[in-house]
């Protein structure tokens, strides 16, 4: 009797174990490469306007990115120097993994590693003009290569973002 108990156990444990990792798999097959818009901006800039954003980048595993995209609504028709400021707020591993690509349309305004970006309160600087809607879009692409290894497990990185317009 002893022994069909345990065969059963074993048998009910491993099938447990198979099932997780299916589950696990079909996951991460459904979520890998995502692209996640939950922290879309929108801003309305005026003759001079400042905004501050903190953002928590987390969660980013090997092969995959995040895109963020951020609306400059402008109040009037007219070309505008925008200013982002990048500031290290917390590092916890992470910064010197990920790839950061700045689109303003399809133009690349900043290409280089998170590490690069938050170094000095680095600051990326671009005049725009809206389109007939007053509107400009901009998307930050944050993505982590497909070699990086464990070291990405539980890594995040803090940082403040501070838009500032000018009217030209």
């Amino acid at each position: 009797m002893n022994r069909r108990l345990a065969y059963i156990l074993i048998a009910a444990m491993s099938l447990m174990i198979v099932v997780g990792i299916v589950l696990s798999v079909l996951y991460y097959k459904s979520n890998a490469g995502k692209v996640v818009d939950d922290l879309d901006l929108s801003v309305t800039i005026g003759d001079q306007t400042t905004t501050n954003r903190e953002f928590k980048l987390e969660k980013l595993i090997p092969g995959s990115s995040t895109e963020y995209t951020m609306h400059i609504n402008a109040k009037k028709q007219d070309t505008y120097v925008v200013t982002l400021d990048f500031n290290e707020l917390k590092d916890n591993g992470l910064k010197s993994l990920v790839n950061v690509r700045l689109m303003l349309g399809d133009i690349p305004m900043y290409e280089g590693t998170l590490e690069s970006l938050l170094a000095d309160g680095t600051t990326v600087t671009f005049e725009c003009a809206p389109s007939d809607d007053n509107k400009v879009s901009m998307k930050v692409i944050y993505s982590m290569s497909v070699d990086v290894g464990n070291e990405a497990m539980g890594a995040s990185a803090d940082f403040l973002v501070t838009l500032t317009s000018q009217a030209k």
